[in-house]
């Protein structure tokens, strides 16, 4: 299984299991996922880490092959989505779901729907364009539990 991770799920991921509380995480077990290529994300997504400026972007910019440029299956995905969703925010979240949609990956993300059918003003998150096409959503925890990642303190 192929995960594509959103922004908001590293970001949330790093405050709640930063490398300092879980360095097997970020040092080995994302690690390993990366060089086997089941974590992707768009390079978008490091665009966006850019801002903060912190570790969590210093960790992300030393792994930059986890950060795929967009080719064109993504951006004929980008342009679907933009037809069918076009009040979507215009940011990485785009990718993210492009990419997931290309490479046949589950997205992670914090982001919830936010109930796009009932409420006509509701500007769609990635839970709500995903499942639109069928494209799996969970949390990084949830993402954890799948690989079967555990953690054990060491004294």
């Amino acid at each position: 299984m192929i995960y594509c991770i959103d922004t908001s799920a590293f970001i949330d991921a790093w405050r709640e299991f930063s490398s300092d509380i879980l360095p097997d995480l970020w040092g080995h077990s994302i690690l390993a996922s990366i060089h086997d290529g089941t974590m992707i994300s768009p390079e978008e997504v490091l665009s966006e880490l850019t801002r903060g400026g912190d570790d969590l972007y210093r960790w992300a910019k030393s792994n930059g092959q986890l950060f795929l440029p967009p080719d064109d299956d993504v951006q004929n995905s980008v342009t679907r989505i933009l037809t069918d969703f076009p009040t979507v925010e215009h940011n990485a979240d785009l990718f993210v779901i492009a990419l997931a949609m290309a490479k046949g990956a589950i997205v992670v993300t914090h982001e919830k729907k936010r109930g796009y059918r009932t409420n006509p003003n509701a500007i769609p998150k990635i839970p709500d364009v995903c499942e639109r096409y069928g494209v799996q959503c969970i949390t990084f925890s949830q993402l954890m539990h799948q690989k079967g990642w555990k953690f054990y303190v060491r004294t």
